[in-house]
């Protein structure tokens, strides 16, 4: 049991060493000789008052009566007669308690009132901080990882989680929440569940389990979370509308080429955020050949898919126009974008052409990863290519072209870092040597899809959950030979006949 916030027994410590004290004072005045009845007064006084102000109204009292029965007995040896049958007597007792129990109370309010602004500041300060690490936050999960983390390590929470309209949860602590935030109806004892509102829009939940919280702080955590929350979802929201603009930039129709069965081409592309630096493009060039690329911007977010856009779009109108070789249209491509980069933002590249009658590949290297080729034997070679720089470093860098070729059934596998780099829980890549020993995998015959899948799959099994760094993006073309193609058209007439 508590009295004022103070167990019980620490009150009756407090009391007996008050009322010892002046009794100790008491004894010793009764040994002075000649001492003036006003001065033993004014000291027993002060020294009741000092026990007031130190341990509150409580001790005050007992130290009061005690400090009155000890003038008393100063007035009037010995102890046991007390001497309350006299006025002075009374007067002193009374005299005392009153003017204790006043002093007392006068302290404990202003003790109140110190504690209540010094919480206030320290609210304050803590709703300063809070709203400081909620500023930069620029996604959902952002704000649900650094609230109920700051909830628990500035305000001294037991735990918190914050549950978003969408089903995402985020929790740190002990924190015990309702199957169904909406209720509000919180089930572990201290906690509170806290309405997130937007408008009439209810967009959360914030339960915070045993922190000590002012209904004036919990208003402020809810307008926090309103004002960061608004502001994200409309960010949110013009990032999926640009996702949706970025990935309609880039072919993703499958087959691809229907009307040329001599090749079988797919690309994936899984952005680490909305929106990424990664591209591929492909398209038909007015010979016949395929015209192909795969690249990665230096940066990340919206910036980068801004430059992204520019150079696929840059890379058609040079590719499509007249050109000698692949390594004069990527070297075309370097100087526009040298010319259009004020960013200073630089990227990697691979672009080819391939022919379909013979499967020869002219390609130019632009700083890129090294592409596997797949051979219809099962073997896995990692193809040792014609080095080049980066796009946008250097404006009149020489690039040189390669060239491979591709048997029937032969299939080219480009990829950019997010594949290799991918990192799981304990900071390890997935590696370059990797990619080769799942291609190198048994299993039957695999078209382009198939291959991106299998890889894509096993990517995500080796990260097992860690946080996406990078864009994942992979451009697979299996080279069928130009016998397909007769074959298809000697099995079309055949067929018409």
């Amino acid at each position: 049991m508590s009295i004022l916030g103070v167990k019980w027994w620490v009150h009756v410590l407090r009391a007996l060493l008050s009322a010892a004290a002046l009794w100790a004072a008491a004894y010793l005045f009764d040994r002075v000789p000649d001492i003036r009845p006003v001065t033993v007064g004014l000291v027993l006084l002060l020294i009741t008052l000092f026990f007031a102000l130190r341990w509150g109204p409580v001790t005050a009292v007992v130290g009061a009566i005690s400090a009155a029965l000890a003038l008393d007995y100063y007035f009037q040896p010995p102890v046991h007669t007390f001497g309350f049958d006299d006025a002075e007597g009374v007067v002193a007792v009374f005299a005392f308690l009153i003017t204790a129990c006043a002093v007392s109370y006068v302290s404990l309010l202003s003790e109140r009132r110190a504690n209540e602004a010094h919480q206030g500041r320290l609210e304050a300060e803590r709703l300063n901080r809070l709203g400081d690490a909620l500023l930069p936050s620029a996604t959902s999960k952002a704000v649900g990882s650094t609230v109920v983390e700051s909830l628990i390590s500035q305000f001294g929470a037991k735990g918190a989680a914050l549950a978003l309209s969408n089903g995402e949860t985020f929790r740190a602590g002990s924190v015990v929440l309702p199957e169904n935030l909406s209720t509000q109806q919180p089930r572990a004892r201290g906690e509170v569940v806290l309405p997130v509102c937007i408008g009439k829009e209810t967009v959360a939940h914030l339960a915070i389990n045993d922190g000590a919280f002012s209904s004036t702080a919990l208003n402020a955590i809810g307008h926090q979370l309103t004002m960061v929350l608004s502001r994200v979802r409309a960010n949110e929201q013009l990032l999926h509308l640009a996702a949706d603009i970025q990935m309609g930039m880039l072919p993703n129709t499958f087959p691809a080429f229907p009307q040329a069965p001599e090749i079988d081409l797919h690309a994936t592309i899984v952005p680490a955020q909305d929106v990424g630096g990664d591209f591929y493009d492909y398209f038909a060039l007015p010979d016949g050949r395929i015209c192909f690329i795969i690249g990665d911007v230096s940066d990340k977010g919206i910036p980068a898919a801004l430059f992204m856009a520019m150079v696929v779009t840059a890379f058609q109108i040079i590719a499509l126009a007249p050109r000698t070789s692949i390594a004069e249209t990527m070297a075309e491509l370097n100087r526009y974008v040298c010319d259009n980069n004020r960013s200073q933002m630089f990227v990697t590249a691979l672009a080819g052409i391939i022919d379909l009658q013979t499967g020869s590949i002219e390609y130019c290297d632009g700083g890129h990863e090294p592409p596997f080729v797949v051979h219809a034997s099962g073997e896995v070679e990692m193809i040792e290519k014609v080095g080049g720089m980066a796009l946008g470093i250097m404006r009149e860098h020489l690039f040189i072209s390669g060239s491979i070729r591709l048997q029937p059934g032969d299939t080219l596998l480009l990829y950019t870092d997010g594949v290799n780099e991918a990192m799981n829980n304990e900071r390890k890549l997935f590696g370059t040597p990797t990619i080769g020993d799942v291609l190198r995998a048994p299993g039957d015959a695999r078209t382009a899809q198939d291959i991106s899948t299998l890889i894509t799959q096993r990517v995500r099994a080796f990260v097992a959950g860690a946080p996406q760094s990078d864009d994942i993006t992979m451009l697979v073309v299996r080279y069928l030979g130009a016998a397909t193609h007769a074959q298809k058209s000697a099995s079309s007439a055949l067929s018409a006949t």
